[in-house]
């Protein structure tokens, strides 16, 4: 599907949706082709509800269903009768504008849940991101939760000075980014040099693209491992733009 997406519009948009509603697989592979119905902006709707009648406890199927502009109800709906991945709904409200609502949903967690850890993490970042106190969690998103609350707090040059006495080169790409929206363009190519590999391309056509320099830009995508293009991340794609 992918790759006749990329040579052109569908001759029939709904027929992705039908097949899977004729012959519906396991719910590992309905999954799968029910995200790429949605995120290739397909229609999914009818899917989605069968989907979700199937798996009603299925978290990921009530993600989609608020991904694909069906609204955060039934997200919600599966979430508090599961007891789990609240951090999951609290981010729909929050791209949903529910800013209060997003926030109230990770206020009070169960330490049993499964999804603790993960709620945790959405409890702190969304508190971050409203300039409120949060408590941080342990391990590498701890570690990047602070290297955001420092931005936020104190702005470029706190982060630049914390910067300059050494960063994790996990943040290279969220590093570089930042550095470009304060325009401290030194910086941001000192961050490039944490990444590798494929990481180390992008982050480097990203930084030819904002100097202007498509050569450079072009020739940094040239040296990724070699995908036809209905493989690309969209990440990828943006970049070849």
């Amino acid at each position: 599907m992918r790759q006749a997406l990329w040579n052109g519009p569908l001759d029939d948009p709904q027929a992705p949706q039908a097949a899977l509603l004729a012959d519906m697989p396991d719910y590992p592979e309905a999954l799968e082709r029910m995200r790429a119905l949605v995120r290739h902006g397909l229609p999914a709707e009818a899917a989605l509800a069968e989907g979700l009648r199937r798996w009603p406890w299925s978290v990921d199927l009530g993600w989609l269903v608020a991904e694909s502009g069906g609204g955060v109800g039934p997200l919600q709906a599966v979430v508090q009768a599961q007891g789990r991945r609240h951090g999951t709904l609290a981010w729909a409200l929050w791209f949903d504008g529910q800013d209060d609502a997003a926030r109230e949903a990770v206020r009070t967690l169960d330490p049993a849940s499964p999804s603790h850890a993960a709620d945790l993490v959405a409890r702190a970042e969304l508190a971050i991101l409203s300039d409120l106190p949060a408590d941080l969690p342990f391990g590498p998103e701890g570690v990047r939760l602070d290297w955001l609350q420092t931005w936020r707090a104190g702005g470029g040059a706190a982060l630049a000075r914390r910067f300059d006495q050494g960063a994790p080169a996990a943040l290279a790409g969220w590093l570089v980014e930042t550095f470009l929206t304060e325009r401290d363009l030194t910086r941001a190519h000192r961050a490039r040099a944490l990444a590798t590999g494929e990481e180390h391309a992008l982050l480097s056509a990203r930084l030819a693209i904002e100097a202007g320099d498509a050569a450079g830009a072009r020739a940094a995508l040239a040296a990724l491992p070699p995908r036809e293009p209905w493989d690309w991340s969209a990440r990828r794609h943006v970049l070849d733009l």
